[in-house]
């Protein structure tokens, strides 16, 4: 371990899959998160541990599971009798230790750039409501939206960071005005380089730049604004600080490519983290900086976004930190976000809070043959699963109220993992999507096609498998019925349901996955 402490960038996209990424195989251009992968470790199974923005943002954030988040939006909802729901109601507010109080406590400079989605609706700061069509140019709105935002940085910085700008406080097509629903990523970059101007070579840095994109709305619209829409309304002027927009579609034509959602987004936001890049090599820091990429989960139409299925939580993760990480060197042991905070930790030397569900994997990271690690934890909804080297296993156990709604009649369709009676993103590439017990062997199937729950060669599999969920429930206050299963969920009535589920493919295909060239 060097005297020096590393600096930290890491660099976090939304609903990015490997498809969209050139280390990876994708048909895209993305030169700067390949130069990470390529020079430092590729960590070949790191997930998630909840396949959606928010419950995975909390746990890149503070080292901890979803249900075991304590601020009262959370608990309020989930009487501690009950099953909880895993949703978009976790945050960091409350007395959550994020890693940016960890390393702030230990002497670095944090700061916080980027997509946030780790708290309560915009509507708790002033509740200010707005129409669709209201002109952010107007003073009127334009006060209440920079009010709205104030109180957005402010509730970053105290989760742990010095220096809070540029923030996104969720999706940017959620928010509140239709004129300010397109992506700005030259906003982050700007903020970003600020705080590298400004805290660089003074003390140690961990700086998280945390994009907007591949998620919607459509990058190629966004890419023809004129750069000004932020959060709050518009900037004075668009900041020039990465390569022109005008030439990604050039150099995507160049090389062959299609123009269109996934490679402009992909590129887009790798030009921003090179210009990152590139301002701390110019401040002499390269050698003493940890670069990090990775994403919140998988992506819909291509992966299982909001499901517990590989594609929803099999996810890019690559680290690079010269002359500490071997360039181009392959982890291959199981590891999850859960897992950051702990890991980046021990890498910097300093002290790591007790009780986080996560674990350092610096040594993994670096290059270590063994791994003790027997199994994963993953949550979402009211599924619940765990994942060994080989086996997975998927328990999906509905509410009383979802239960008696689906056998009165009261809704039309089956409620899916995202407890919506309707279709979902990737439903139809499941075939036993709504079997309560799911059992699946990874090496044999690692596309989750063949349930093996009712097979009697896979009885002692499940056993096990149902044990060791069952080992990660009892770390939970609130009850899950593992051990339960209603009849109804194994009647014709309920498959009749699920059928109706299947064929609604509203959400099949999003507006911004659709392949739509330029």
């Amino acid at each position: 371990m060097r005297a020096r402490r590393p600096n930290i960038v890491c660099f976090i996209t939304d609903d990015t899959g490997f498809d969209m990424l050139g280390y990876s195989g994708g048909p895209v251009l993305t030169p700067h998160i390949d130069s990470i992968a390529a020079g430092g470790v590729t960590a070949g199974r790191f997930h998630t541990a909840a396949p959606a923005c928010c419950p995975s943002r909390y746990s890149y954030l503070t080292g901890l599971y979803p249900g075991h988040c304590t601020a009262r939006r959370f608990r309020g909802l989930h009487p501690t009798d009950k099953p909880y729901n895993v949703d978009f109601n976790v945050d960091v507010l409350g007395d959550a230790t994020s890693y940016g109080h960890v390393f702030q406590q230990a002497g670095y400079a944090t700061g916080y750039t980027g997509k946030w989605h780790t708290g309560e609706p915009r509507g708790q700061f002033h509740g200010h409501r707005f129409d669709l069509d209201d002109d952010p140019s107007e003073p009127a709105v334009a006060a209440k939206l920079r009010e709205d935002y104030d109180a957005m940085r402010q509730a970053v910085r105290e989760a742990g960071f010095d220096y809070a700008e540029a923030i996104a406080w969720g999706n940017t097509d959620n928010r509140p005005l239709k004129a300010l629903q397109y992506h700005n990523i030259e906003w982050h970059t700007d903020a970003a380089l600020k705080f590298l101007d400004r805290y660089a070579g003074k003390q140690p840095f961990f700086l998280t730049m945390a994009t907007t994109t591949i998620h919607g709305p459509h990058h190629v619209e966004s890419l023809q604004t004129d750069g000004r829409v932020c959060e709050y309304g518009y900037l004075d002027e668009a900041p020039q600080v990465q390569a022109p927009r005008a030439s990604i579609f050039e150099r995507l034509e160049a090389a062959g490519l299609e123009v269109n959602h996934r490679s402009a987004g992909a590129m887009w936001q790798d030009d921003a983290f090179g210009a990152v890049m590139a301002r701390v090599a110019e401040l002499g820091l390269a050698e003493d900086t940890i670069f990090i990429f990775s994403t919140d989960h998988g992506v819909g139409t291509t992966g299982g976004k909001f499901t517990l299925y590989q594609g929803g939580l099999h996810i890019p993760f690559c680290m690079r930190w010269d002359g500490q990480i071997p360039a181009g060197s392959t982890c291959e042991a199981l590891l999850q976000n859960v897992d950051l905070l702990p890991t980046l930790a021990e890498a910097a030397g300093i002290e790591c809070p007790a009780n986080l569900d996560g674990m350092s994997r610096w040594a993994q990271l670096t290059g270590a043959a063994g791994d003790d690690r027997e199994d994963l934890y993953f949550e979402w909804g009211y599924t619940r699963s765990v994942r060994t080297d080989r086996w997975k296993y998927i328990a999906w156990r509905h509410t009383p109220e979802q239960l008696e709604k689906m056998r009165r009649g009261e809704v039309s369709m089956a409620y899916n993992m995202h407890n919506r009676p309707k279709g979902e993103f990737a439903m139809h590439l499941y075939p036993h999507y709504f079997d309560v017990d799911q059992l699946f062997d990874l090496q044999a199937d690692p596309d989750e096609q063949h349930n093996l729950a009712a097979d009697p060669a896979c009885a002692e599999v499940l056993t096990d498998m149902r044990r060791r969920l069952r080992a990660h429930l009892d770390r939970f206050e609130h009850p899950f019925g593992l051990d339960q299963c209603d009849p109804f969920v194994v009647s014709p009535e309920y498959a009749e349901l699920a059928r109706a589920s299947r064929a609604d493919q509203s959400l099949y295909e999003p507006e911004w996955y659709r392949v739509r060239a330029y």
